[in-house]
């Protein structure tokens, strides 16, 4: 589905992505981990095309999509979730979840019921101010708009930020549902080892720009290969 070869890009004429190399399957949960400035959140600005490539190219279902805009990106059917959930404080929650639904490639602007059947929360809060509601219900709202758009990809980035521990792990159980229920794909960009190793099929680590290692759940959860690629 998602694919990068040889993928840069810098700040300026600082370079974060040294050549980066990922596939990302249908139906798929891929956790992308590594250490703080390991260059993850920039991959994914590069990827939704925040960021221009500075090099190299990504596809997406075989086309493609190198330095295309934001707008045209998310309309062919790539969904992103910030750092800090990007939600509109200010406006309700329908309001929020209306606005997801502009990427569309259908034209439709009714909200998906499927939605409210994944977070029932949002159904009760529609009229109420996203920024009044917890950090939980605002990363369900945040996914929530995503899925919006009907996307066939969801980059998400460090979903269990600010959240309580008690929600986290409902964060992980609504994302295989989703999956399971949609066929979407997800690239999961978490620290927190657990809800990934929980929620992904696959994970990759990014260290000083580069993926330097990739293999199944059960081979990052080796202790040799935590200590070596993600203690502090």
């Amino acid at each position: 589905m998602l694919n990068t070869t040889s993928l840069k890009a810098a700040y300026g004429a600082v370079p974060v992505l040294l050549g980066v190399d990922l596939a990302l399957g249908e139906g798929e949960i891929l956790a992308l981990l590594g250490r703080n400035g390991a260059g993850k959140t920039t991959l994914m600005r590069t990827l939704i095309g925040l960021l221009k490539a500075t090099g190299g190219s990504v596809t997406f279902a075989g086309a493609d999509i190198t330095n295309f805009p934001p707008h045209d990106i998310a309309r062919r059917g790539i969904a992103y979730v910030p750092q800090g959930r990007g939600i509109f404080p200010k406006l309700t929650v329908a309001e929020n979840l209306e606005l997801g639904t502009r990427s569309r490639p259908d034209g439709r602007s009714d909200v998906p019921a499927e939605i409210f059947d994944y977070f029932p929360r949002l159904r009760e809060r529609l009229s109420q101010s996203a920024g009044t509601m917890s950090g939980g219900e605002q990363q369900m709202l945040a996914i929530g708009r995503a899925l919006a758009g009907d996307p066939k990809i969801l980059l998400l980035d460090e979903p269990s930020e600010g959240i309580q521990p008690s929600i986290v792990h409902q964060i992980g159980e609504f994302l295989k549902r989703i999956v399971a229920d949609t066929g979407i794909s997800v690239l999961l960009v978490e620290q927190n080892i657990d809800l990934a190793l929980a929620t992904a099929d696959r994970c990759i680590v990014m260290e000083k720009g580069r993926i330097v290692r990739e293999g199944s759940v059960e081979e990052m959860s080796d202790e040799t290969v935590m200590r070596e690629f993600l203690a502090v």
